[in-house]
């Protein structure tokens, strides 16, 4: 059976055109659940443990060092997320291989990589003119060598797949394939990234626009390559008032506090 929104045209199913058939999904607590548990885990404080790179196991340092640059040096305190992110991402699989999702329908097969990227040139170019315009206005351009580091599409194509194939899907049945889920989903990733005034401000506009080319062009590797040029350029043109770290959520507050950086105000 089919659930299809009647606000939206009748040629799309779960953003999926209607002459391509559709795995069927029913409504479920899932993205509810695994969604308030996230946003609870981000504001919990660290445990009293600290994790050195040196003691991780090889393979494991060679792929992060591979996605997040990270060195030898580094050490961080041992976090709620560490533990259950990896078990949310197993479930999010899980679920979506239950569904019988086709690769079409996924996004996973190069069918609609024109058509998304024809729908992603002119907001990606808009966000672009946008971070651009406010870097040169304060004078907080900086394309050093990390920006094109940060280019590399695949953490943002495991991203998308996350948003797009777990919470995207779950949320459908729920709230339909229209505008409605779009705006649910931009505004619940933009509180995930709360208090950061930088990524909450870019991941509204982003998720927007991502979500719905997905509706329309199902394509993960488009919405990969505009996720990695936005949000490269978003880290090296924000003023540091803007976005003084990457860091969400009770880090975000603990880097705040611990480097002063509301004194000046």
């Amino acid at each position: 059976m089919r659930i299809a929104d009647p606000s939206t045209s009748s040629g799309q199913v779960f953003g999926i055109r209607n002459e391509e058939p559709a795995s069927a999904l029913r409504r479920s607590l899932a993205a509810f659940i695994i969604g308030g548990l996230i946003l609870i885990l981000l504001w919990l404080p660290p445990l009293p443990i600290t994790l050195r790179a040196s003691d991780l196991p090889h393979a494991f340092f060679e792929f992060l060092s591979f996605f997040r640059g990270i060195k030898l040096s580094e050490a961080w305190p041992l976090r709620w997320e560490y533990l259950f992110f990896p078990l949310f991402s197993f479930y999010a699989l899980w679920m979506t291989l239950e569904s019988h999702i086709s690769l079409k329908e996924a996004g996973l097969s190069t069918s609609s990589f024109v058509g998304a990227l024809r729908y992603l040139w002119w907001p990606t170019l808009l966000g672009a003119m946008v971070l651009l315009g406010m870097g040169v206005l304060c004078h907080s351009v900086e394309i050093t060598p990390r920006f094109w580091k940060r280019l590399n599409p695949i953490p943002g194509f495991f991203q998308q797949m996350v948003i797009q194939l777990f919470f995207y899907r779950q949320l459908a049945p729920w709230f339909g394939t229209g505008r409605k889920t779009v705006w649910i989903l931009a505004f619940f990733f933009m509180i995930l990234h709360a208090p950061n005034p930088g990524l909450m401000m870019g991941t509204l506009f982003g998720m927007y626009f991502w979500v719905r080319c997905y509706q329309q062009q199902p394509n993960l590797y488009a919405l990969a390559l505009s996720h990695a040029f936005l949000s490269a350029l978003l880290m090296h043109t924000m003023p540091k008032w803007l976005l003084p770290s990457v860091s969400v959520g009770h880090r975000f507050v603990e880097k705040g506090i611990a480097q002063g950086w509301w004194t000046s105000f």
